[in-house]
């Protein structure tokens, strides 16, 4: 199950400032899991972030994934 209903934006009350920013994880939790992962993905939704940007890239047959490098051989396995 792929969540993309994610944001679900929360507005807190923050005393000190008007117009609080929001915290975005930049591919999910990844430092508690490898980014661009539904594990990231649930972590940083646990920890109540206010959106997840996932970067999305598409395959030469055209299926979407979830890739933050847009070449494999950049990638560190």
């Amino acid at each position: 199950m792929i969540l993309f209903s994610i944001l679900q934006t929360k507005l807190r009350k923050c005393g000190w400032l008007n117009n609080p920013p929001l915290v975005c994880a930049h591919g999910g939790d990844s430092t508690n899991a490898f980014p661009n992962t539904m594990s990231a993905y649930s972590i940083a939704l646990h920890s109540q972030v206010d959106c997840i940007e996932i970067d999305v890239s598409r395959s030469s047959d055209g299926v979407l994934f979830a890739l933050h490098d847009r070449y494999f051989h950049l990638v560190i396995i």
